[in-house]
């Protein structure tokens, strides 16, 4: 049995699933899309949202201008996407044995950002589960980088591994500064 070629195009929940599920197929052919840039960008303001949802209702039940922290998660999401994409560019672009297209870079990690949703996860489960869900959740989010960034810059194992650890570490670092300025 084949599978179905996966395209960065059509329903949005399909594309999620394949992000989350890191299908490198699906990563590359998201690299390889020009018009999948926009779709990158609504991952990212989603993915936002819904990892903020929990903070945002909060907010709702005590400030009416909530919408206005809604705006500013959207806005910094999209401004550290940029951020850290333009640091993972930088990385790939001094390691990467081939030239290296921002675009690229910037859509692969926009739908790798889908796993960070995962994290919402830890805050539901016994909290006894919360340290060791949310590491593992993290791994996930590394790996997802990794994969978007083999999709996105073609480089040995071992010099992805290179681009791969200080680009994760400043989407995390982007994600805490956003999530502090947000509220």
């Amino acid at each position: 049995m084949t599978r179905p070629l996966l395209t960065s195009t059509g329903p949005i929940v399909p594309r999620i699933i394949n992000a989350i599920l890191l299908r490198r197929d699906f990563y590359a052919a998201v690299a390889a899309d020009p018009h999948a840039t926009a779709p990158a960008a609504g991952i990212v303001c989603l993915t936002a949202l819904a990892r903020e949802s929990v903070g945002l209702a909060s907010l709702a039940q005590v400030h009416p201008i909530w919408g206005l922290a809604a705006l500013a998660v959207v806005i910094l999401a999209l401004a550290g996407w940029v951020v850290y994409g333009v640091f993972a560019y930088a990385v790939a672009r001094l390691l990467a044995p081939g030239p290296v297209e921002l675009r690229r870079v910037l859509r692969c990690l926009g739908f790798a950002e889908t796993v960070t949703v995962l994290r919402l996860i830890a805050y539901l489960v016994d909290p006894s589960w919360y340290t060791p869900l949310h590491v593992a959740l993290l791994a996930w989010a590394f790996a997802a980088v990794f994969v978007a960034l083999r999709a996105a810059a073609p480089a040995p194992t071992r010099r992805l591994v290179l681009i791969a650890i200080p680009s994760f570490v400043a989407q995390q670092l982007v994600l805490a500064v956003g999530r502090a300025l947000a509220y």
